[in-house]
């Protein structure tokens, strides 16, 4: 890394680096996507810090940003000027409609107790330094649970330069294909574009005890759609699943169909797919 930094005439002596790893599983899960399609959201999110990493910050302004996309490895998000702002009331905090959506829809935890309190707040302006291997640069996530440090002490290798951005991965296929409910809600634009277009029969597996169910999808929207309406509560949208934490879902493809297969071809299908995999007698289908 600081081969990288001084091959840009940028002094490592200047920098702060912020590592993000969230301990919050759903927002880990999602940080591709709000950097991706709601870089609002991930800016509001690396605007506040812990008492140690806002004095770091106090002395560097100068920020380079990295999240953890996958266990063991960092991908650079950007550079960015901390402006500082002051210090802000939780309840202001509370009220920011980007935190309530951070909290609301990804998990994060607002861990106040008194609303009276203020805290350091940031505005990350990003910066053009190093703007190129935004998505591209791989590191190795750095031993230690400090997340913010010094560039010039952080010791980091570089894993890859990668042709294009790790931000929007490439579609696997509908045989590899397997997300969890926060992946489907937070889908790259090309991965949806694909699921819209194709009728088919899927397995949901609850994680929490492993029980299975069988789906089809056709029409408008296919295999998309269905899987959104799964994903748009908090609980499932059939009899069984209705009893059941969507957070937990976990969707593949088990058969693929011509998109202009009609309906009812398709849910014959489906049957064939419940009866092979037993689970009306075993699993989740009524």
């Amino acid at each position: 890394m600081a081969e990288i930094l001084k091959a840009r005439d940028i002094s490592a002596n200047e920098m702060s680096v912020v590592l993000h790893r969230p301990a919050e599983l759903r927002l880990r899960r999602a940080l591709a996507h709000l950097v991706s399609n709601r870089r609002e959201l991930f800016e509001t999110y690396q605007s506040f810090h812990n008492r140690t990493a806002t004095a770091t910050l106090h002395r560097r302004p100068r920020l380079l940003s990295f999240a953890e996309m996958e266990p063991g490895e960092m991908v650079f998000v950007g550079c960015y000027n901390a402006v500082f702002r002051g210090a802000r009331p939780y309840a202001e905090i509370g009220a920011d409609p980007n935190i309530q959506e951070l909290h609301r829809d990804f998990g994060m935890d607002l861990w106040w107790d008194d609303e009276n309190e203020t805290h350091p707040w940031f505005d990350l302006q990003p910066l053009p330094d190093l703007a190129d291997l935004a998505g591209r640069l791989r590191i190795e996530t750095p031993a230690g649970r400090t997340y913010m440090r010094l560039a010039d002490r952080l010791d980091a290798e570089v894993i890859a330069i990668e042709r294009v951005s790790r931000y929007a991965p490439p579609f696997p296929g509908w045989r590899s294909l397997c997300l969890t409910s926060s992946d489907v809600r937070f889908l790259p634009g090309d991965w949806a574009a694909r699921l819209r277009e194709w009728r088919g029969v899927y397995l949901i597996v609850d994680e929490s005890d492993g029980e299975r169910y069988v789906g089809c999808a056709y029409g408008a929207e296919n295999i998309l759609g269905r899987w959104q309406q799964h994903c748009a509560s908090e609980v499932g949208v059939t009899v069984e699943l209705a009893r059941r934490d969507t957070s937990d879902f976990r969707f593949s493809i088990l058969e693929r169909v011509s998109p202009d297969m009609p309906p009812e071809d398709v849910i014959a299908l489906e049957h064939t797919w419940m009866a092979r995999l037993h689970t009306r007698q075993f699993g989740l289908n009524t």
